[in-house]
């Protein structure tokens, strides 16, 4: 997804230099604009996140639910009930 959405292909360098920065003890945050492509990618961008013990933020844009969905129904779009 992050490939597709800034046209270059990138995101391998992109996380060599995260795993780098980790390794030279730099702080690092990921921050993700959630539009209605990137929302259906939301699990593995925190899988992402976890596994490198990374903080992450999320912003998100008009026509995605804002209120909490759990990590489950993310996938599926299905706000919480």
């Amino acid at each position: 997804m992050f490939n597709q959405i800034r046209g270059i292909y990138s995101f391998d360098k992109v996380k060599k230099n995260i795993i780098e920065a980790k390794k030279m003890g730099l702080e690092i945050e990921l921050f993700s604009i959630i539009t209605k492509e990137t929302f259906q990618k939301i699990d593995s961008t925190i899988d992402f996140a976890k596994k490198w013990g990374l903080p992450i933020h999320f912003s998100p844009v008009s026509g995605v639910p804002r209120e909490f969905v759990e990590k489950s129904k993310a996938k599926s779009g299905k706000r919480r009930t």
